[in-house]
């Protein structure tokens, strides 16, 4: 027998789709809104993976807003159809722009760094420290998304509801038809598992 929970994940991942087709119809104003519904999870993750050195140039807003844009202008190309398969696309996208982000702050303080005195104590290997730092939170970025397409299915909803609707576990119960207890444990055993994998 299919549990309560399980039941709602599915109706979520079903209405999900239902909206891609709606988006990929032409409809402008429903597609806004589909990825409009995800800034607050990839702005989550940039946050908390961006290096500091890096945000000067780029702010995580910054980040994702042009990751959303970018999305919106060529799904057309977009060829899947669930909610994971679109996920999956903008963390492509996403991880791009983190990438040419990094690349250009990496060719901004080159060009800082050659412009200094030939007397500097500072290597360029010391300047680059903080790019290399970003490039390393890329990594981090692939594999906090991964971990949470590696999570069991009803944990990676309650995820996905805290960061993608920013929903408070008394909502999240609500939409899958549990104790707003028992959404607090899945969300905390699920953030134990991505730490503990995380930190491997």
């Amino acid at each position: 027998m299919v549990s309560p929970a399980k039941r709602s994940v599915n109706t979520i991942s079903a209405d999900r789709r239902f909206l891609i087709e709606i988006a990929r119809g032409g409809c402008d104003q429903t597609l806004g809104a589909l990825l409009e519904s995800y800034r607050p999870y990839f702005l989550k993750i940039a946050e908390d993976t961006m290096d500091s050195g890096l945000r000067p140039k780029l702010s995580p807003s910054d980040l994702v807003q042009g990751s959303l844009v970018i999305a919106a202008e060529k799904f057309h190309q977009f060829r899947g159809e669930t909610d994971d398969e679109l996920l999956n696309w903008l963390r492509t996208i996403f991880r791009n722009q983190l990438t040419d982000g990094v690349r250009r702050y990496r060719v901004a303080q080159k060009r800082a760094t050659g412009r200094e005195a030939c007397d500097s104590s500072v290597s360029i290997e010391k300047e680059m420290a903080s790019p290399s730092e970003s490039i390393a939170a890329h990594e981090e970025v692939d594999r906090l998304l991964a971990g949470i397409e590696r999570l069991p299915p009803l944990a990676r909803e309650v995820v996905r509801m805290r960061y993608l609707e920013d929903l408070s576990f008394a909502q999240i119960a609500d939409r899958l038809d549990c104790s707003p207890d028992m959404s607090r444990r899945v969300w905390l055993k699920a953030i134990d598992d991505l730490g503990r994998e995380l930190g491997n």
